[in-house]
């Protein structure tokens, strides 16, 4: 949907280990594919991506960084790019013991690099689909999970599992009351448009039945018992529209 303002960005962090899957799993969730040979490429820079995300029919824009996974990249990458972030992620390579050892240091640095609240972390196995190489199992991300006192999933972006479901498991907190907010303004920009539509009409057509609406002050109060504040430039005293002889532009919406 269209607005006046544009929806507020998401940036979310990606945290993890050189070599954990962080790159493939923001490549899968952003561009819809895998690479087969991501993992022997051993990124040490920092991964930008940008999406968007569809809510019903609100379209908020992503920003996804990778954080460097090496100690040497990351002194040189800027907290710039993501402090304002309000998720964050930490990449456990399900087939790597290292990776689940060092979750600690990385819930630590999201602290330090990001003002996102802990509540809005998110521990993501990657490689789910390498069953007989795994070594850190389901227990274990329980235990992290109680550990951080966050969630945990695990996903594939080989076989493009999970990877959505994890996105929509950070974001849905923050998107979802935003959809609410904005579903609320439409529908009182669009009452406030027919009450308007309709004001015009009764004063173009003098005998048309004007909707049983009541002014009141400031205030038009319909018969649900909903209330619309209006701008009034004269005043009206509580009597019927109908019975007053006005302008339209004598109501203008806040």
């Amino acid at each position: 949907m269209q607005r006046s303002n544009p929806n507020p960005k998401v940036k979310i962090a990606v945290f993890g280990n050189t070599g954990t899957g962080k790159t493939s799993l923001i490549n899968r969730y952003c561009k819809k594919r895998f690479n087969q040979h991501q993992r022997q490429s051993d990124t040490t820079q920092s991964d930008y991506e940008t999406c968007s995300l569809v809510q019903d029919g609100y379209t908020f824009p992503l920003e996804i960084w990778g954080v460097p996974g090496t100690s040497q990249a990351l002194a040189s990458f800027s907290r710039e790019n993501i402090r304002n972030a309000q998720c964050c992620i930490i990449v456990v390579d399900l087939t790597n013991s290292h990776s689940f050892e060092t979750v600690s240091f990385w819930v630590q640095k999201a602290k330090n690099l990001t003002y996102a609240n802990q509540d809005s972390f998110l521990i993501v196995g990657s490689r789910s689909d390498m069953a007989k190489s795994r070594v850190v199992t389901p227990e274990d991300m329980q235990a992290l999970a109680t550990k951080f006192n966050c969630k945990v999933i695990e996903t594939s972006a080989k076989d493009d599992v999970n990877v959505k479901d994890a996105f929509l498991m950070l974001t849905d907190p923050l998107i979802k009351p935003l959809v609410t907010k904005f579903q609320e303004q439409d529908r009182r920009e669009s009452q406030a448009t027919l009450i308007v539509s309709n004001i015009k009409n009764y004063i173009s057509n003098p005998g048309t039945k004007f909707p049983s609406t009541w002014f009141s002050g400031s205030k038009i109060i319909l018969d649900n018992g909903e209330k619309k504040q209006y701008q009034m430039l004269s005043p009206c005293n509580g009597k019927k529209l109908k019975r007053l002889k006005v302008k339209s532009n004598h109501f203008v919406p806040l």
